[in-house]
């Protein structure tokens, strides 16, 4: 198993863009590169220079945000299970889920700016270990 072909192919399946696709659909000739968020509590706003479920969700609900989280966390997930299964003794599945989680973040057809990632992270840790996924949610909402 070539790493190295591996790495690229994961990389340009990491640079599909759904917040780009999805948005592009639903919210015609709107720049998400930018969303203001409102902090809760005040008059104040955050701006998140980005592209990410979490645009589709303040501009659309969270339905269309859930679509696009979910096809995102696929795209990784995908790959990498395959590779795990066909390979499982190479380490080619997780340098899929990396390369993923590096072309959703930052996409060269789209000047290096992407999402947060965390869907594609989720998308390969559930192929490599799904039972870690929640052990690992629910750590970091206790820690």
């Amino acid at each position: 198993m070539n790493l190295l072909l591996v790495a690229v192919g994961g990389y340009l399946i990491g640079t599909i863009s759904f917040t780009r696709l999805i948005g592009h659909r639903i919210l015609p000739g709107e720049d998400l590169s930018e969303t203001e968020y409102a902090i809760p509590g005040s008059d104040e706003t955050s701006t998140y220079r980005g592209v990410s479920a979490s645009s589709i969700i303040e501009r659309s609900g969270w339905k269309w945000g859930l679509a696009v989280a979910v096809l995102d966390g696929l795209k990784a997930l995908i790959p990498t299970l395959v590779l795990l299964v066909v390979y499982p003794d190479s380490a080619a599945y997780a340098v899929a889920a990396v390369a993923v989680m590096v072309g959703h973040v930052w996409p060269v057809f789209y000047r290096f700016k992407g999402g947060r990632g965390i869907s594609a992270v989720y998308g390969g840790m559930f192929a490599i270990d799904w039972i870690g996924v929640f052990v690992a949610a629910a750590a970091g909402l206790l820690f």
